[in-house]
């Protein structure tokens, strides 16, 4: 007769189970979906992948690449334990070309951007784009985006007291600081990707927290995106359609947080998404068939209307 578990012993290996099924990102057998607690921006990959920053079952954050319509899912970052660093990473954005993906994490005494391959991940090589000693630089390099083949956009607060604008040369490793607004954090920039030299970001307000849609031109010059918005909302999370006509973006103007366009020369804007959900950081296809965003922790997408919203990957409860 087989004799029953102690009740500690079994609550232990309950957790591990649970831990390392989130650490894996499996859908359960039954399940089309895959099971990721997705968060911030989605990079849509031309290689028909989609890289997605998640929580794994050790609390930490990480890198995966799904297929575009769910299932086929590769952890790209290792488990924080494996190198005795927090590992894992966040901010995944595609070059051009799909081959090599940029994030955010922390390999040495600093959270700075890394290059890795899109299908190897990190056991095919880092390479760091940015200074990952603090003895020489302080600060955080987060939220990096492909402006072409040879240069990332992104932000950080190296020796500033707010996030500021940088870019930083994938060849030569030189970093070069392109704006900075005292009182306000520059984020999740998204280049102009005809490369007009545009750049839109989200303008947060370090002390009401409330952001809008601000844009970098060529020059340099810094001006509101859309009139009126600083209406007490929030806007933020702008990316651009591949042709340069549309921008998409997230805000509570209509009451829940739901993605939303506007013209690249400003206008109007549309509401996409209607829901009770909480909706956010809109990326298109790079064939601008769909739209992708986060809902609540997972990957959905839709049509560019709003239409035929699909869920890709489900929340791990």
């Amino acid at each position: 007769m087989s004799k029953a578990w102690p009740s500690a012993l079994l609550v232990l290996v309950m957790a591990c189970v649970i831990a390392a099924a989130l650490l894996a990102g499996c859908g359960g057998s039954s399940s089309p979906y895959v099971f990721l607690n997705v968060q911030e921006r989605a990079a849509w990959g031309p290689n028909g992948r989609v890289a997605l920053t998640a929580v794994g079952g050790d609390g930490n954050l990480y890198i995966w690449t799904i297929g575009e319509g769910g299932g086929g899912s590769a952890l790209l970052t290792p488990q924080a334990t494996t190198i005795g660093l927090p590992a894992g990473g966040t901010n995944p954005a595609y070059s051009h070309d799909g081959t090599t993906i940029v994030f955010s994490g922390r390999r040495a005494t600093r959270v700075a951007l890394y290059t890795m391959s899109a299908t190897s991940g990190e056991s095919g090589g880092l390479t760091a784009l940015t200074d990952t000693n603090v003895v020489t630089t302080t600060g955080r390099d987060v939220e990096p985006w492909y402006v072409n083949g040879t240069t990332v956009v992104y932000s950080s607060n190296q020796n500033t007291p707010n996030m500021a604008l940088w870019q930083v040369d994938t060849g030569t490793k030189v970093a070069t600081k392109l704006a900075e607004q005292p009182g306000y954090d520059m984020m999740w920039a998204a280049p102009d990707p005809t490369g007009s030299g545009i750049i839109v970001y989200q303008r947060k307000d370090a002390v009401s927290g409330r952001s809008q849609i601000w844009k970098r031109a060529a020059d340099g010059t810094l001006s509101a995106l859309i009139p009126g918005s600083d209406d007490g909302n929030d806007y933020g999370g702008p990316s651009y359609k591949p042709d340069g006509s549309l921008i998409l973006f997230h805000s509570n103007r209509g009451g829940d947080y739901d993605i939303w366009s506007i013209s690249s020369t400003g206008g109007t804007p549309t509401q996409i998404t209607n829901t009770n959900d909480s909706d956010g950081f809109p990326v298109f296809k790079p064939d601008s068939t769909k739209i992708g965003f986060i809902r609540g922790n997972e990957f959905w997408t839709m049509d560019p209307t709003g239409t035929n919203q699909t869920r890709i990957t489900q929340v791990f409860r």
